[in-house]
């Protein structure tokens, strides 16, 4: 039984065909990339995922790839407003945006109610205050909508014409109650929303119906939590990292863990019945992207960033790097947060910033681990995957960092790993996630990374500094002086 995944990242969607035992027979990728119209707006135009699908099946066919299922995974939170008869009537407002600051802290009242029921606070990167902005600020636009969709259930209505969405979307909409997995009238009434624009809520890994030519399509869940599952996270002590455009850490927990001081999210799993400790840095691979772009003009590949990397020693030559070029997420969630180079000098060599990039991206991640083991108890090993993860020496420090094994499998596809895991136990190919995961896992390289003694005292003075400025920074009120004045509601959401 071969299996098409589709797998929608926010830079990019794949589609990836296994076989039973999980072996690549084919694959093809569009570049998807959301559009950045300023620091506070980010958005998509919906055609692109419609285009990329039919692409991908396109190319497939045209190799003579044959597949009979299809298993959608994706990003989670970004939200297009569909009327009845399925079209997309604005552009995509993404997860990243962050134009409902405002109205999100119009709602600090409601913040114990919403966290009590979803495992979640009251954010820009949800779907709900999204939505609420829609019926607001486009009044035209919300009187013509039928569903307000993500974007996995906005291609699975495309292949289906079923207007469905599974869990791990539900709960990141701060409008279903995490325990119960419906709809929660509290919540729909705090944020002034009608059950009627949602759709229909599924268990991850459910049929969702076929599309033209007979073939089952499934939802497999969110990206991390399908990345979760495909590195083997399924209950209390497994932990993961994920280093996309953000980084996200998924320690698996058998039952609702709720933190008290509402730094870390609690999300539904892949696995039904079962959930996740969830921390998130906003920016990671996107920043390092965006300095290769910046530092290392007309050099598109990757060599020689990561060569510069290598050759800069632990600590960076002193250079400290805080990635908050999208804001703050896990621990703090500061929306005002900014990026900055600090301890710059005239011996400071570009290979240090580079290295100060992912040791800062790690250094911020340290934190939430930190803040993890103190909800869920200890975490022997983390298991690592994403672009960055390809990197050897990025794995190395986050060893010494972290003071904790990684391990990582020498691919990108973790996401794709956990949506093949879900669908095989779904279609029947497999009795179980655990059978299933093991497969997987036998399909691919293990690679691990100790932590090195030697660099402890280097990364523990990197740490500490790191997160002095960090407080410096925001206790003296600076973000605030440097936070820009728009008018966040004046020419956003362009109608379609």
């Amino acid at each position: 039984m071969n299996i098409c995944v589709l797998d929608i990242g926010t830079t990019s969607t794949r589609g990836i065909v296994y076989d039973e035992k999980m072996v690549m027979i084919g694959s093809h990728q569009v570049r998807t990339g959301p559009v950045y119209l300023d620091s506070v707006r980010v958005e998509q135009n919906p055609d692109i995922w419609e285009k990329a699908i039919n692409e991908i099946f396109a190319v497939l066919r045209q190799n003579k790839v044959t597949y009979s299922a299809i298993v959608v995974t994706a990003q989670r939170s970004s939200v297009i407003p569909v009327d009845s008869e399925g079209k997309a009537l604005a552009d995509a407002v993404m997860w990243q945006d962050k134009r409902t600051e405002a109205y999100c802290r119009s709602l600090d009242q409601y913040e114990d109610v919403v966290y009590a029921r979803t495992g979640l606070r009251i954010r820009p990167i949800y779907a709900a205050p999204k939505m609420a902005w829609f019926m607001d600020n486009r009044k035209s636009i919300h009187k013509r909508v039928w569903k307000y969709m993500v974007i996995p259930d906005y291609i699975i209505y495309l292949l289906t014409g079923e207007a469905v969405t599974d869990h791990t979307y539900g709960n990141r909409t701060l409008l279903m109650d995490m325990e119960k997995c419906r709809w929660d009238e509290e919540l729909l009434d705090i944020f002034h929303l009608d059950e009627k624009y949602l759709c229909r809520l599924i268990e991850p890994g459910s049929l969702c119906g076929f599309t033209r030519e007979g073939i089952p399509v499934y939802s497999a869940g969110g990206d991390q939590q399908c990345s979760a599952l495909g590195l083997g996270v399924m209950k209390s002590g497994d932990a993961e990292i994920t280093h996309g455009t953000g980084s996200f850490l998924m320690a698996g927990t058998d039952s609702p863990v709720y933190d008290s001081s509402r730094k870390i999210s609690c999300n539904v799993s892949a696995v039904p019945g079962k959930y996740l400790l969830e921390a998130s840095v906003m920016t990671t691979g996107i920043l390092y992207d965006w300095f290769r772009e910046n530092f290392y003009e007309g050099m598109p590949d990757y060599e020689r960033i990561n060569s510069d990397v290598i050759q800069s020693q632990p600590g960076a030559g002193g250079v400290i790097m805080l990635p908050h070029f999208q804001g703050s997420g896990s621990p703090d969630w500061n929306v005002d947060a900014k990026g900055i180079f600090f301890n710059l000098s005239l011996k400071t060599k570009r290979r240090d910033m580079a290295r100060a990039v992912l040791e800062g991206i790690a250094v911020e991640v340290d934190r939430s681990i930190h803040r993890v083991e103190e909800l869920a108890g200890d975490i022997k090993y983390i298991t690592v995957s994403g672009g960055l993860s390809a990197l050897k020496e990025f794995n190395q420090l986050q060893a010494d960092i972290y003071n904790k094994e990684i391990v990582s499998y020498g691919d990108s596809q973790a996401t794709a790993a956990g949506a093949w895991i879900s669908c095989s136990v779904s279609a029947g190919l497999y009795k179980s996630f655990e059978e299933a995961a093991d497969i997987a896992a036998g399909s691919r390289q293990k690679n691990s990374f100790l932590p090195c003694r030697e660099n402890r005292e280097c990364y523990e003075a990197v740490k500490r500094h790191s997160n002095s400025l960090y407080s410096a920074l925001k206790d003296h009120g600076i973000y605030s002086e440097f936070k820009e004045e728009e008018n966040i509601n004046g020419n956003q959401g362009r109608e379609r």
